[in-house]
Order: structure tokens, then sequence, then C-alpha cells
């Protein structure tokens, strides 16, 4: 399962937003909401954080250690709070407006892209928000879902982000990746994982505060 997660910056939402519908002239039925405001930014800068994608070998109430495809172990201790989110295949008929997406995509133009990949996040959970290029040529968008509509066999949405927004065309044979946040009890030796932690201080191990499990779980 390949997944990209490229600069991240988390945030909370303060409460949902306001969704409203309106017709196009073509008839089509058009889900819009305004673009969120910005959300507060995290309390160290994602250049400073620690990348772990890896099998988990060992895990406790206040620890996880993950074993990276060339062997090497890491241990990391829990951030307060930190999240465990499992991913699970969903219909592209359950993205709505609102929801924030993560999505790889092909590059039709300057402020529009075809989707290779595409996730939903837990709803609280904004990560990366922007969009910028990837080493394959592709272009990772990370934000709200402003308008959304069928297209064909697809669907097409406005994906909004401080400073912008791109069209993105979701094809019918895109597998779509929902997330719910779970319980930490759930995580097991055995999954693959993919950890955001914050550095080690004060001679305490590395923090987690984003643990992400891809499907099948």
């Amino acid at each position: 399962m390949r997944f990209a997660l490229m600069a991240l910056a988390a945030a909370l939402c303060a409460a949902p937003a306001c969704t409203q519908t309106q017709a196009t002239q073509s008839g089509a039925t058009v889900q819009t909401t305004p673009a969120q405001s910005t959300p507060a930014q995290p309390t160290t800068p994602p250049s400073s954080w620690i990348r772990l994608p890896g099998t988990v070998t060992a895990v406790s109430a206040t620890q996880l250690t993950v074993r990276a495809a060339d062997g090497t172990s890491t241990t990391v201790g829990f951030a307060p709070g930190w999240n465990l989110v499992v991913g699970h295949p969903i219909s592209a008929s359950d993205i709505h407006v609102g929801d924030f997406v993560a999505t790889a995509n092909a590059n039709v133009d300057d402020n529009s892209g075809r989707s290779v990949e595409l996730r939903v996040f837990p709803p609280g959970i904004h990560l990366g928000e922007g969009s910028r290029p990837m080493a394959d040529g592709n272009t990772m968008t990370n934000g709200t879902v402003g308008e959304v509509t069928n297209v064909g066999d697809g669907r097409q949405m406005v994906v909004r982000f401080p400073g912008g927004q791109r069209t993105i065309t979701l094809p019918s044979n895109i597998t779509v990746v929902g997330q719910r946040i779970a319980d930490h009890s759930e995580l097991a030796i055995g999954w693959n994982v993919f950890v955001l932690a914050n550095p080690a201080e004060n001679g305490a191990p590395p923090a987690a505060f984003y643990v992400y499990a891809p499907p099948p779980h």
C-alpha cells in the first residue's frame, strides 16, 4: 500500500463547517462550503518531526517499537493525546463537503489534477494543508473539500487550503481510503504503520503523536 505524507502540519477544527447546496447551469447539484480558516500551528515545525514507516514489533501503554524495511528498529514514546488512525476502504460517494482529504494527483494543468490515490481524514484532523510537487512528478494536495459533484462515472471536487484551491477529478477506478480514530488498545504487534513523532528532548525518547495504519485493519 503506497501512501504519501509530505510536509505535514497538524491542527484541530474548532467547529464543523457550514454547508449549503447550489445548482449549476447544467442542472447538476453541487455542495459548497466556505473555505476554512487557517488552523493553529503545531508546537514543533514539520522539518523536525521524525517519520517512521515500518512494522510494529513491540507496543505497551507508554511506548512503541517499529522495525523499518532495512531492519532498523526504533522505539518511541507516546505524546499526550496521541492519535491512532486506522484506514479502511470507502466508496467515492462517501466523500462530502467539509471532509479533509489528501490526494496524490497527476497534473492536468497548474490548478487541477487527476487523483491516483485519495484518503479522507477523520473529523478534526488536518495534516499537511497545501499543494506541492512530489518526487515522482505528481502533486500532493491536502485540504478541505469545498465543492463536490458527480462527473461521468467519477467525481470532481474543489479542494481548498490556505492560499489556494485545486480541482481534483477522481476516476471511478481509484481506491478511496477512509480513516477512523481508533482506541489505543487496538494497536498490535505485526501492524504496518507510519509514525510521526516529535524529536527526543531532555533524555526522553521521541514522542509519537500520530500513528497511521493503512488497510487492511
